[in-house]
């Protein structure tokens, strides 16, 4: 009857409600399709205190096949603040996605871990915009990158001095060595450069 028909779909919610999610969102990391594994991993971003998820988000981080996989399982691992083994092992991943995504996520726990400089450094000068923004958002401390930022203010592409000036900015005074660099790309053919050069020389030297 239809009253019977309501009554066992309220229940059947009733025992779904009473079991174990975290278990449930690990069954689909372990048997689901692609598109279930990265909803899965969505979903274990706030789960992050069971000690069952650092293990199985290494597990896809170190062996999902798909690239795209392994780079949301690295960045929710790094979200969970305990998991540097595993992003150091994905900063040798053969794909470049994922080693940004591990050397993004290893230099916000710690900035000076010369591996994931080593990776971000590359990223730059290749022009990956990941790696600039999380160098950006690194402030003084990205002033290591200050150098390769320095020498992208040269580059034959706007979109790089652009992209470099900007960053450059961001990490504020303790950019002060690429001042010189900076005043010479307020000369730039491109407005836009122009811009940021001038942007980033008013942070640079702005009051502590």
């Amino acid at each position: 009857t239809p009253l019977s028909a309501v009554a066992g779909i309220l229940l059947a919610a009733s025992l779904a409600g009473c079991g174990d999610p975290v278990a449930e969102q690990l069954a689909r990391l372990r048997n689901g399709g692609f598109e279930a594994k990265l909803a899965a991993i969505d979903r274990l971003r706030d789960a992050t205190d069971d000690p069952r998820v650092v293990p199985a988000l290494a597990a896809v981080s170190g062996n999902e096949p798909a690239a795209e996989g392994r780079v949301a399982a690295t960045t929710a691992l790094g979200r969970t603040g305990k998991a540097t083994p595993f992003l150091l092992g994905a900063l040798e991943d053969p794909v470049k996605p994922v080693r940004i995504a591990a050397a993004i996520e290893l230099v916000k726990q710690a900035p000076a871990n010369e591996p994931s400089r080593v990776v971000l450094t590359e990223a730059m000068l290749a022009g990956d915009g990941p790696a600039y923004l999380a160098v950006g958002r690194l402030g003084a401390e990205g002033a290591w990158a200050t150098p390769t930022l320095t020498r992208l203010l040269s580059s034959r592409s706007a979109r790089l001095r652009n992209v470099a000036a900007m960053t450059l900015g961001r990490i504020g005074p303790a950019a002060g060595e690429a001042l010189d660099t900076l005043r010479h790309a307020g000369r730039d053919p491109e407005p836009g450069v122009r811009r940021q050069a001038a942007e980033a020389i008013r942070k640079i030297e702005a009051p502590r």
